[in-house]
């Protein structure tokens, strides 16, 4: 491989993991539906479906990869605090995908960043570190699922 298409090939990796990132930091805003039908107590209007109206693409793959994981050992789905928030398992489990993709960058990231200062670190200490992160970021959905069902029911108590 040439330096150039390994450059190329790294900010490519670098700009996906910057963008995740982003993403993740400033989320988009609340859905106002839901909102209001706690407001009123009155269910909103619900518009008939278009083809602009499909799931967006990190739900459509977290969908994916919930019906690929649901089986595994160690695997279970908050079913009762999703319902409790409003979110579904595409949702979740998109969040979870982003997660691990941000993990598994994340040590990459800072192995080129160091390379460049011109201290060099094993790729494989560099791998294996982006499967622990990855693995440990995969876990924090849940608990921030965890936090917002707990803080639902305490509104509602």
């Amino acid at each position: 491989m040439t330096p150039l298409a390994l450059s190329l090939l790294i900010g490519a990796g670098m700009g996906a993991g910057l963008f995740l990132l982003v993403r993740e930091l400033f989320p988009s805003g609340p859905a106002l539906g839901p909102a209001l039908e706690r407001l009123h107590g009155t269910p909103a209007p619900r518009s008939r479906k278009s083809d602009q109206d499909e799931a967006p693409f990190l739900t459509r793959t977290g969908e994916a990869v919930a019906e690929r994981v649901r089986h595994w050992p160690g695997i279970t789905i908050p079913v009762k605090n999703l319902n409790l928030v409003g979110e579904s398992v595409g949702e979740l489990f998109g969040a979870k995908l982003l997660h691990f993709t941000v993990g598994l960058l994340l040590p990459s990231l800072f192995t080129l960043i160091v390379a460049m200062a011109g201290i060099q670190f094993p790729i494989a200490l560099s791998g294996l570190v982006g499967l622990l992160t990855g693995a440990a970021l995969w876990c924090l959905p849940d608990r921030q699922l965890a936090r917002r069902a707990a803080r639902a029911r305490a509104e509602a108590s």
